[in-house]
């Protein structure tokens, strides 16, 4: 697992970690969140390595109830194939909306029911709904969670037991392996990584514990990267066809979850055309015309000033300047593809505004100050128009040096 903010573990190092110790691949696994996939699937992928998409949800019994009393547990989700990706995706989403989000961001199980298509479960580390009840002396509770579980996601269901030391680890997996076998529930064996080696836990217990990262039911006592050998060893109080079995299904789960990340250049989007115009090109030339006339008292198709008795009144030097600038930025913004996206930008930031909400990125650019998307003057100001996009890139891709994939535009 490489949590976010719960982890000290580099991609790199990862990537390294897992070919020295022969293992082929890895969950990942981060807190409530899918946000380090995409570089940790390049990372791993490009190394060779099985990337297996995952999370680790915050579930509690009803997201609409926003109590203290209402507990929050972990439960690991895996994604099989795309329909689960997809599915992940949306619960991540819903996770995180006003209504369901209360100190982490939650699911409950009628949600992850709903969209459970596709996903492996596992009942997660000690602060997992069946862990907890199992370790306050609630058996009837703990089978009846891993019933309702095993009932929606039948044999994609498993019963986690982690490989670490300590004496609560020890006797929840003797209690894990029993009710395994009591209700015919497959076994898995896991371990928790939130560092790489054993001797980086006290840099570990710095990070999390300063920061306050600790999750409740976290103990990362011998959290690094464990090779089978170590498992074995630290599970031998276990019965070895238990721990056969447990390593099998890790196995197991690892070759039946198959996701690819459809990665690309970023999609830009596509704004549809007002019927007064012939293309997209000519509404932003018309915005930016109105624009320079309203805002800057200069008329962009005559060159000149517009009324003299403004305040703002420009020497025939000056309006040269804005009007060059204008050109530049446009002539850079169409070819490389970003005519919609401002446009786009132009309809949500002067919609925020009449709603009072500001917004500050592109200050470089004199056409977002003309169609109003900011209120500063680049030229005014100094700002330059290559802070705000990379223009100098235009040359290697027009000369085929770097692609459209690579400068991450449209083809």
């Amino acid at each position: 697992m490489y949590s976010l903010r719960d982890s000290i573990i580099k991609p790199a190092e990862l990537v390294a970690r897992l070919k020295e110790l022969g293992h082929e691949g890895v969950a990942i696994t981060d807190h409530g969140t899918l946000i380090g996939a995409v570089s940790l699937y390049q990372t791993l992928t490009k190394a060779g390595l099985k990337y297996i998409h995952g999370i680790e949800f915050y579930v509690c019994d009803d997201v609409s109830v926003k109590d203290k009393d209402n507990k929050y547990y972990h439960l690991i989700a895996l994604a099989k194939d795309e329909t689960g990706r997809l599915n992940l995706n949306w619960l991540v989403s819903q996770s995180e909306r006003p209504e369901h989000k209360y100190y982490k961001p939650r699911i409950d199980f009628g949600m992850l029911s709903s969209h459970g298509d596709g996903l492996v479960i596992m009942s997660a580390c000690m602060a997992g709904e069946l862990s907890r009840a199992l370790e306050s002396g609630n058996t009837d509770l703990a089978i009846a969670v891993a019933r309702r579980y095993h009932e929606r996601f039948g044999d994609d269901y498993f019963l986690e037991i982690q490989a670490h030391d300590g004496p609560r680890q020890i006797a929840l997996n003797k209690q894990i392996a029993n009710l395994s076998e009591t209700l015919s529930i497959p076994l898995v064996v896991t371990t928790d990584a939130h560092y790489t080696y054993a001797e980086d836990k006290k840099y570990q217990n710095k990070y999390a514990f300063n920061g306050a990262y600790k999750e409740d039911g976290e103990t990362y006592v011998d959290c690094y990267l464990q090779s089978e050998d170590e498992v074995r060893k630290k599970l031998s109080y276990l019965p070895l066809p238990t721990v056969d079995a447990a390593i099998d299904n890790t196995h197991l789960i690892a070759g039946r979850c198959n996701v690819e990340l459809p990665l690309s250049a970023p999609i830009m989007p596509k704004i549809k055309t007002p019927p007064e115009y012939p293309d997209n090109q000519s509404w932003l030339e018309d915005l930016c015309r109105q624009g320079f006339r309203d805002k800057l008292n200069i008329d962009l198709d005559a060159a000149r000033v517009y009324d003299p008795s403004r305040d703002l009144c420009y020497t025939t030097e000056e309006v040269k300047t804005y009007i060059d600038r204008y050109r530049y930025e446009f002539d850079s913004l169409d070819r490389m593809g970003f005519v919609d996206y401002i446009l786009l930008v132009y309809s949500y930031a002067n919609v925020a505004k009449r709603r009072g909400i500001a917004r500050g990125s592109g200050g470089g650019s004199l056409i977002c100050y003309v169609t109003n998307i900011t209120n500063i003057d680049p030229i005014e100001h100094g700002l330059y128009f290559e802070r705000f996009i990379d223009v100098g890139a235009l040359a290697q891709l027009e000369s085929g040096e770097i692609t459209a994939k690579q400068l991450k535009i449209p083809d």
